[in-house]
């Protein structure tokens, strides 16, 4: 997923035209923001690895301003820095 952004930011034309307006309207917000991306492995960081499960499942855009039940575990985990394994 994370390349997928990257590449979006690089070369406008790798968005689908559905979401092309929204990414438009994003890129508007993230001008004054300076980030960058890197790999991180979902045992690194449970807690986002859920939050875009969860937004996976959702078809429209949704803001929340709370921790939504389904990661509170994994994001009190992540605040103190616990490990987490993931194990087939």
């Amino acid at each position: 997923m994370t390349l997928l952004v990257g590449q979006a930011f690089s070369n406008r034309s790798r968005v689908p035209w559905k979401i092309f307006n929204r990414w438009e309207n994003c890129l508007h917000l993230v001008k004054s923001v300076d980030f960058s991306f890197s790999h991180t492995y979902r045992e690194d960081n449970s807690c986002a690895d859920k939050i875009v499960t969860l937004g996976l499942s959702f078809h429209d855009f949704l803001w929340r301003d709370t921790i939504p039940p389904s990661i509170s575990l994994e994001f009190s985990r992540n605040k103190i820095a616990l490990p987490n394994y993931r194990i087939r």
